[in-house]
């Protein structure tokens, strides 16, 4: 069986515990928080989601670390940004494992990053950009993919927070392009940051967040006041691909192509499965590495940073998002 570490039981380790247990191979999953009392969270959603699946798995729920093996195969990190290095610093010490995953966004300035990989050197590191996995996402690829390069990409958001989920969308333009991050303008974010309605004594911006990449695509992710979608929309000289990730139609040149919702990350097990039973892992329908996603992420974390330092009242090392 797999021995698998899921640190950080809030919403999305719960979820995350949820997807592991649709895993058709045997795991031993080890959850902690230095809150226990979240426990009581993710087994309501284990009693409500109980499925044939989930009897060959064992759970443990730990109060202390000192109880759990000191060999993993997985250790997955979903803390909130603020204290991620913190945690996988000392987790490193503790445990060897022969992979780890890191929840977006993976810190909160560039100089964590740098320490980040600094710490997990020569050991391989994935950042859990998911949608990449979805069925959605690599049917939209082959699209692309026979197209020539789009004029303008264009992401109408309010559906779901920016700064947070920026990370993911930014992710897979560089999936879908092969391509990388070379500059973000932040000119046309609002200047009042806002409590983030998710993530508590966190924040978030509205406004459109423009990043052009190495390849010539510029990228506009729109979080204008009254939006509230979430849809792409690539335009070409001789039409138009969009995808609606609500109703997961997806149409090109008003044709309707296919229509694919996004599955539900706890729902995620069985696309997750094979990653996490390889060792091996190719990057082809792969969750990205930390070296994959380094640059793009810090870049943003730049931008996110300068546009905080300068439109905040206090000025800061890290921009508070998570």
């Amino acid at each position: 069986m797999k021995n698998i570490l899921v640190v950080g039981i809030g919403n999305f380790g719960s979820w995350w515990v949820l997807s592991l247990t649709k895993f058709k191979h045997p795991l031993k999953i080890y959850c902690f928080d230095v809150e226990p009392a979240k426990y009581s969270i993710l087994k309501r959603r284990l009693k409500n989601s109980y499925s044939r699946s989930s009897k060959i798995h064992e759970i443990f729920f730990l109060n202390n670390l000192d109880k759990a093996p000191k060999k993993f195969d997985t250790i997955i990190i979903s803390t909130n940004a603020d204290n991620r290095l913190e945690v996988i610093q000392e987790l490193n010490v503790k445990f060897t494992t022969i992979k780890w995953i890191v929840e977006k966004v993976v810190a909160q300035s560039p100089k964590q990053v740098e320490l980040l990989c600094d710490c997990l050197s020569d050991q391989k590191v994935y950042i859990n950009h998911s949608r990449r996995l979805q069925p959605a996402s690599n049917f939209f690829k082959t699209i692309l993919r026979r197209k020539s390069l789009p004029n303008s990409v264009k992401y109408i958001g309010g559906c779901w927070e920016l700064a947070s989920n920026s990370f993911h969308f930014v992710d897979l333009i560089s999936y879908w392009f092969d391509t990388e991050l070379l500059k973000v303008e932040t000119n046309s974010l609002n200047n009042n940051w806002h409590a983030s309605s998710t993530r508590r004594s966190y924040f978030d911006i509205r406004g459109i967040l423009i990043s052009h990449f190495v390849n010539g695509i510029k990228f506009e992710m729109d979080w204008s006041n009254k939006n509230n979608e979430a849809l792409w929309i690539f335009e070409y000289v001789d039409g138009e691909v969009s995808y609606n990730e609500i109703t997961g139609a997806i149409f090109e040149n008003g044709k309707l192509l296919a229509t694919i919702p996004l599955i539900n990350f706890s729902e995620l097990g069985p696309l997750l499965e094979p990653f996490f039973l390889n060792n091996d892992n190719n990057k082809k329908n792969n969750l990205p590495s930390l070296a994959d996603i380094k640059n793009n992420t810090v870049l943003l974390i730049e931008a996110y940073l300068l546009h905080w330092n300068t439109s905040a009242l206090d000025q800061s090392k890290i921009v508070p998002i998570s």
